[in-house]
């Protein structure tokens, strides 16, 4: 083969990667690189794309796009002269795992193919002349690659490129500010390309540049292109399916929709799907909405959160990234809690402040039926400045639910304890006025009939009050009074979004009910009220929850 017919096999992607390329795999360590077909559809979707190269990709975790954009690179930096490039992603960790793929491709290239090496490190990798008083007779490529992540704003800014990776798109906090500089680094010219894939973080909060980009050009209005990969294409996403094994309605429905499922995919969703529960601190959304987030079937359900956000996008932005800055510590470990049922749900609990004399505190709370398939309850506790000072979050039976409130609330001087009575919560606010509780949260209404007033005990969620609370709590963040430390709340706020016909559906916010039925609590308060502390003795609270933990005959079933 003639010089001229190898240089122009080696311009080759194809050629070049099944070739040359190699990998290291999970189960199999080093192995040459093979393109899966829907990762070949992607390639000829990219050279099909006329003039400069931008595409946008739509695709399920773990689907091989950031390895498949360190070969496309490495190919460009190791067969052109000074084809300068970036590669970015959302954390530290995955851009060194980014860099370490390019690493790879480069040093396991058979050695006449192998290019002159002048820099390799975590943040840069230079193919050059690594002698530099001979670089004027024989410079290398000049090619380069620069290591950047998504925490940066200003990152992408500097330097003339011709290509850039940007990974996970959707969870990079400054996108818009990155993006204008990358893109202003790299000109519109044919020889230029800009990848930008990421699974969907919803449509509002730091998933919202993502998802406007990603309709803009379904749209056809934007110079990016836009590439969808379902997750049953990818082919570790299938296990042989158990004997005996019938396909749910739902799964019926997957099955007619996309003919090219099969029930080996099915069987891999149940058990991915099972790995999801029990993990309600790590995650906000629930086993099946994380599902359908991270393994889409179709563009249009991978993007959960759906219309604009209710809370405000720059300020909630601006508090997660502190909160990710600098964690607040969590105390409860230096405190003399010895009560035997908060310990029994110790995991739960934090707090950021110790109870304070002359400080009054409030607990807003969100009830669940404290089963394992079901949502999680929880608490959130505020002092009278509206700061947050502790909250607990979990599954359990809503009436043991209501003693913990009881010990949590007699901590914080004899709090407010005002428990939403939808639905579940009726039972814990029994509990709690069973108790004897002095401070349980109560409100005077009309009969629309008899004009006669009465108390009512606990939070009613309406249609009316949910719009209230929903305001008071946008009004505390947008003044900023007060303080919210709990990082997972506000990720929460990031996920709370109005419908198209105007209405906010909390189903599964549980940290932000309690928030905002706090502050209700907090709004309506007398603080003109003594304030005294109760000083509960260990046998006395350990008395109470024996008897709340004594065996039940059905977990959950509040009758039993």
């Amino acid at each position: 083969m003639g010089t001229e017919s190898l240089l122009a096999k080696l311009q080759d992607y194809y050629y070049y990667s099944q070739s040359f390329q190699k990998i290291n795999t999970k189960l199999d360590g080093l192995q040459s690189f093979r393109l899966r077909q829907y990762q070949r559809n992607f390639f000829n979707f990219l050279f099909d794309i006329k003039g400069p190269k931008r595409a946008i990709v739509l695709k399920p975790r773990q689907a091989g796009f950031s390895t498949i954009c360190a070969s496309y690179f490495t190919h460009k930096m190791c067969t052109e002269m000074n084809y300068k490039c970036i590669a970015l992603a959302d954390k530290k960790g995955r851009t060194a795992e980014i860099a370490g793929m390019y690493k790879t491709f480069i040093d396991t290239l058979p050695t006449e193919l192998k290019p002159m090496i002048a820099l390799k490190n975590t943040e840069q990798i230079l193919l050059d002349n690594p002698k530099e008083l001979d670089r004027a007779m024989n410079s290398g490529l000049n090619s380069s690659i620069k290591f950047e992540t998504g925490q940066d704003p200003n990152a992408g800014r500097s330097g003339t490129r011709k290509g850039a990776h940007i990974s996970e798109v959707a969870f990079i906090r400054y996108m818009n500010e990155i993006d204008e500089g990358v893109a202003n680094s790299i000109p519109l010219d044919e020889s230029t390309t800009i990848i930008k894939e990421s699974t969907a973080n919803g449509k509002a909060g730091i998933g919202k540049p993502f998802f406007d980009l990603w309709q803009a050009s379904k749209r056809g209005e934007s110079i990016y292109k836009p590439f969808f990969v379902g997750w049953y294409e990818i082919d570790d996403y299938a296990i042989q399916p158990v004997k005996g094994f019938k396909a749910t309605n739902y799964e019926k429905d997957i099955l007619k929709r996309f003919p090219t499922v099969t029930e080996a995919n099915l069987m891999w969703r149940r058990l991915k799907l099972s790995e999801y529960l029990g993990d309600d601190e790590i995650e906000i959304l629930s086993p099946e909405e994380r599902f359908k987030q991270d393994f889409p079937l179709d563009p249009e359900e991978a993007f959960l959160s759906t219309g604009a956000p209710v809370f405000p996008v720059d300020i909630v932005t601006k508090l997660a990234h502190k909160l990710e800055a600098s964690r607040v510590s969590d105390i409860k470990d230096r405190l003399p809690l010895d009560s035997f049922l908060l310990r029994n749900h110790w995991e739960g609990l934090k707090i950021f402040t110790p109870p304070r004399a002359n400080m009054q505190y409030f607990i807003g709370a969100d009830i669940s039926e404290g089963l394992a398939l079901g949502d999680a309850s929880s608490l959130c506790v505020l002092d009278h400045n509206y700061n947050q000072v502790a909250r607990w979050h979990g599954k359990i039976d809503p009436d043991i639910f209501g003693h913990l409130l009881i010990e949590i609330g007699e901590f914080y001087n004899d709090a407010v304890i005002a428990p939403e009575k939808n639905n579940m919560g009726i039972s814990t606010v029994l509990t709690i006025r069973n108790e004897g509780y002095p401070n349980l949260y109560r409100e005077t209404i009309e009969d629309q009939v008899t004009k006669t007033k009465k108390e009512r005990y606990g939070w009613v969620t309406s249609k009316t009050s949910k719009m209230a609370m929903l305001n008071a709590s946008i009004r505390i963040l947008r003044d900023n009074v007060g303080k919210v430390l709990d990082i997972r709340l506000v990720e929460e706020m990031g996920l709370v979004s109005r419908e198209e016909n105007g209405t906010v559906n909390l189903n599964g916010r549980d940290r932000v009910v309690a928030y905002c039925i706090a502050v209700m609590a907090r709004e309506q308060a007398n603080l003109t009220v003594k304030i005294q502390k109760v000083k509960i003795s260990r046998e006395t609270t350990d008395k109470r929850a024996h008897e709340a933990l004594k065996p039940r005959k059905q977990s959950g079933d509040i009758f039993g």
